[in-house]
């Protein structure tokens, strides 16, 4: 059995129904669907998809629906298939500044470089492999759980990026990003790196997440890090402040 969930944000209001994005903003604000203007779309500013799958399969979504929110500021979608069009119109919200990928059949992100106002992207336990679309981005926090990356080249060209969290990704390359300046949060937890020597180039990180076994392997970096850092907090994977 399929069952299909949309959740929409309405300033403090969450509303769930199985219904399309036009009826259930329809359903919200109390009008026929004839009847909508623009400025009824315009107080949309977080939605949120959902497909809810019993079976383990994955429903595809309708998303041509999302062109008509034009002050769309968030957006979140859980386990839909995403093709090239659904891309797109994802792509047409021109005022996203969050976006959230989870469990998502989605295999490019070509087009994205055309949200200029993007500031957090999630992407979770989705089946992308190539990154370089990001790079054109004003990112400031980036968030990858259990992804698939051949290398973290594409984060060095991130340059307003101060947040990053790699949580249980493999990288080919087993290599940190070589440039963590001007990060202030990193959390690598049971992300494996050969060396990780390049934690010595950070200037401005507060704080710094990792596993038990990673931060008693690093324990000597993690001395000289504090040394350098007098600010710098740690914690382990399960949000512990380690002393």
């Amino acid at each position: 059995m399929i069952k299909e969930h949309i959740i929409m944000k309405v300033k403090e209001m969450t509303i769930l129904q199985s219904e399309g994005l036009i009826s259930m903003l329809a359903s919200l604000l109390k009008k026929e669907e004839a009847y909508f203007s623009a400025e009824d779309f315009k107080q949309i500013k977080d939605i949120a998809l959902s497909t809810i799958d019993y079976n383990r399969k994955f429903t595809p979504v309708f998303l041509e629906d999302l062109d008509n929110f034009s002050n769309l500021e968030s957006l979140t979608l859980s386990k839909i298939i995403i093709d090239d069009e659904g891309m797109e119109h994802i792509c047409h919200c021109q005022k996203l500044k969050r976006l959230s990928l989870y469990e998502c059949e989605v295999e490019s992100l070509s087009g994205i470089e055309q949200l200029t106002d993007l500031e957090c992207l999630e992407l979770i336990r989705t089946p992308i492999t190539d990154f370089s679309p990001l790079e054109k981005l004003p990112l400031h926090r980036l968030r990858l759980i259990g992804c698939r990356l051949p290398d973290l080249k594409f984060i060095d060209r991130l340059a307003h990026l101060t947040g990053l969290k790699l949580i249980h990704c493999q990288i080919a390359d087993r290599k940190l990003p070589a440039h963590l300046e001007h990060f202030h949060s990193l959390d690598i937890c049971e992300t494996e790196f050969n060396d990780y020597a390049p934690l010595k180039a950070a200037k401005s990180l507060e704080t710094l997440y990792l596993t038990e076994e990673q931060i008693g392997r690093l324990s000597l970096l993690i001395l000289e890090l504090r040394k350098k850092l007098p600010l710098l907090q740690i914690f382990d994977q399960y949000q512990n402040k380690i002393p």
